[in-house]
């Protein structure tokens, strides 16, 4: 095709086909078959100039020209959440279609490299009599420098979710297609990153007087911005996983934004739906069809993040899904367990989580000062059911556990008996235990501070007689 379909239905035919699924039925495709669909599909996405011609009519190079990675930027530009976190992110997960990485050069280089070893160490165990089977080749990548041309036959893949075709061979020119973006090249894990990373300055908004003379829409604006947002969160989150090398630069400033409430995706604007009032009748009613077909990944995705925010939106962003929020403090947990402390205030750090009511982002940062009856607090303010992990992570101080000292253990006592009624609140049964375990010798005080809770003060009372009983036996 010439020109670019659907973003919406090409989003769900590359996610099918990363799936291991064809489309539309969506039977399972064979697995031996699945990873070379996967990286096919891939090529095309993050091609260069698909839409070029590969030579023209006497035989010459196209040149290229128009905006390149089209099809990535589209689907950037059109939801770069749904993009990112629920299509490419599929890459991540199942990596096998990685052994089809690179150009086809470099492809071909280590099929020779692979058959090579393998001739060679068969060769030898004949030689030397041995029984054996031949020892294992060297699977390394072979790749070619980016700076040497290839001379080699060119050929235009069509990948499907159902079957692999090619066309034939052209004549052998010098190829400029062997690096990233190049035709049938199929980037890596990092390669795809920084592909993306490198979008930015596309999607980097302004408020200087050169953007208004551009006539920049509020809706492109925030489109953009949007865009960028979930470009550095992807990249980050990545590198966090250790799935991709570390950037300690993307990696604070991902740190920065997740600090922030999220840019909301802007609802689709008059110009973002084209110029289809000059269009004909009849083409307009098809492309309504297919439009209407198509948005049924969309949707799904919009229920989902509406169905997950609930009552406890309250307590964050009013715009902020309760599993929007718990995805950002699940990336920004794990880009602080693995930035260096030097990129990050954590005095404000501590403060920015505290207002944007990242509970579990506080509790971390105050587990790493050693402030342990902030943490018992901090934890209690957790309106999701992460909250009564406070019981454990009392215990485990009391008992020696988190390198507990005595001046330790005599903090966390406070805590507890400060923050009792909250605890009683938080889980009747595992405060019993707490005081049953803990303060059994002098309950008195605890006995006290629960007079709003006859039940709960009959049930500590109950078992602090039987634990006495049981220890004078």
């Amino acid at each position: 095709s010439s020109t670019m379909p659907d973003p919406y239905l090409l989003m769900l035919y590359i996610k099918f086909c990363w799936t291991g699924r064809r489309y539309p039925g969506g039977e399972i495709i064979e697995v031996a078959r699945q990873p070379l669909i996967k990286a096919q599909v891939l090529s095309v996405v993050f091609e260069a100039y698909p839409f070029r011609p590969l030579r023209t009519p006497d035989g010459r190079r196209h040149s290229a020209s128009g905006e390149s990675f089209p099809i990535a930027k589209q689907l950037l530009r059109q939801d770069a959440a749904l993009f990112l976190e629920e299509v490419v992110d599929l890459l991540f997960e199942d990596t096998s279609w990685c052994t089809f990485c690179g150009s086809k050069a470099q492809r071909a280089a280590r099929r020779r490299s692979r058959a090579t070893g393998y001739n060679n160490n068969n060769n030898n165990s004949i030689n030397n009599g041995s029984t054996s089977s031949a020892a294992k080749a060297d699977f390394s990548p072979v790749l070619s420098s980016p700076s040497k041309r290839q001379t080699l036959g060119h050929s235009r893949s069509a990948s499907t979710a159902g079957g692999v075709a090619s066309t034939t061979t052209t004549t052998n020119h010098a190829d400029d297609d062997d690096g990233v973006g190049g035709r049938d090249y199929v980037p890596s894990l990092q390669e795809i990153v920084d592909l993306l990373l490198s979008f930015l300055p596309l999607f980097a908004t302004t408020t200087s007087a050169a953007a208004a003379a551009a006539s920049a829409s509020e809706w492109v604006l925030a489109n953009e911005r949007f865009v960028q947002y979930h470009i550095y969160i992807f990249a980050a989150k990545h590198m966090a996983e250790s799935r991709i090398k570390g950037d300690s630069k993307i990696m604070g400033e991902a740190i920065d934004m997740l600090l922030r409430p999220p840019p909301r995706r802007p609802p689709v604007s008059d110009n973002a739906r084209g110029n289809e009032e000059h269009e004909e009748k009849e083409d307009e009613e098809k492309k309504k069809k297919e439009s209407e077909s198509s948005l049924s990944l969309y949707v799904q995705h919009q229920q989902q993040q509406e169905g997950d925010g609930g009552e406890d939106n309250q307590h964050g962003s009013s715009s902020e899904t309760k599993r929007e929020r718990d995805s950002r403090q699940r990336i920004l947990l794990a880009l602080l367990a693995k930035c260096p402390k030097e990129l990050y205030d954590e005095q404000q750090l501590l403060d920015r989580a505290t207002a944007a009511n990242l509970h579990q982002v506080r509790v971390f940062m105050l587990r790493q000062r050693g402030d342990y009856a902030l943490m018992v607090k901090g934890y209690l303010n957790d309106p999701t059911p992460n909250r009564r992990k406070v019981f454990s992570f009392i215990r485990g101080v009391l008992e020696g556990g988190e390198g507990g000292s005595e001046e330790v253990k005599l903090k966390m006592r406070e805590a507890v008996l400060r923050q009792i009624s909250l605890l009683v609140e938080c889980d009747q049964y595992q405060a019993a235990r707490l005081v049953i375990d803990f303060f059994a010798e002098n309950p008195d005080i605890v006995i006290t501070k629960l007079n709003d809770t006859p039940k709960l003060q009959f049930q500590i009372l109950r078992q602090i007689m039987l634990h006495r009983g049981r220890k004078k036996e």
